[in-house]
């Protein structure tokens, strides 16, 4: 039997919006088909739905923040020695089955602090480093876009933790860093502490096309519109598919 990555984790937590049952319905589509569903192990978190922004570029962006940290929250009151955290906008490819089994096996034995599962490495003029069963060795000083998909495990659940309560007590902008997008924050994180980070490459999952709450388009205000972009988007799935 291949060995499964999600299985690997103390805790899995998806990240979701109670009141978005229509992106809760459909990360569990995503569960089912790579054989893996909601239960004492993969739990939904409910995400932070903040009023204001509060130095943040917008409220989405401050309930994101504020979520992952209570994710960390929650791993540390339960003991949990490693943590995987999924949004739920996350999409599983076709082959997850099989690209997973070495990652897995890789996560499983070797010597890294975080994970990225998907993700959008800026490495600018540095260059790749090699792929080794699945993964790749990211620099701790490259930055990676996106936190749809980022586990976490040992010391440094505690470390991020503490980390990222100190930028919320920061003004915006502050040197030492302030309030940011939580993937910015990681990465801030990553680049201080000289985080060794793998990151899936292929990349297991990526970001499924729905309505953001992060940075909602005009259209998805549009009450007549909004189904329609919601239909496109799912078209748009199935041909990817």
């Amino acid at each position: 039997m291949n060995p499964s990555l999600v299985r690997q984790f103390d805790l899995v937590l998806i990240v979701n919006l109670t009141r978005r049952a229509d992106r809760r319905a459909e990360v569990i589509e995503q569960l089912r088909a790579i054989g893996e569903m909601p239960g004492e192990r993969i739990r939904f978190f409910p995400a932070a739905e903040p009023s204001e922004p509060l130095g943040f570029r917008t409220i989405g962006a401050r309930g994101c923040f504020l979520s992952h940290l209570g994710c960390l929250q929650m791993a540390l009151d339960e003991g949990a020695t490693s943590l995987l955290i999924f949004e739920d906008d996350i999409d599983f490819p076709r082959d997850y089955a099989r690209l997973q089994t070495r990652v897995a096996e890789g996560l499983r034995t070797g010597d890294w602090e975080m994970f990225y599962g998907g993700g959008l490495p800026e490495y600018g003029t540095t260059p790749l480093p090699p792929v080794h069963g699945g993964t790749r060795l990211v620099p701790f000083h490259v930055p990676i876009r996106l936190s749809h998909f980022v586990a976490i495990r040992g010391p440094r659940i505690l470390e991020l933790r503490d980390y990222l309560v100190a930028m919320l007590g920061r003004p915006e902008g502050d040197p030492n860093g302030g309030p940011m997008d939580v993937d910015g924050a990681y990465g801030w994180f990553r680049r201080e502490r000289e985080v060794i980070t793998w990151m899936a490459e292929p990349a297991l999952g990526d970001q499924r096309a729905s309505a953001s709450d992060v940075t909602p388009s005009r259209i998805d205000r549009v009450p007549l519109l909004a189904p329609m972009l919601g239909f496109l988007r799912r078209a748009k799935r199935a041909l990817r598919r």
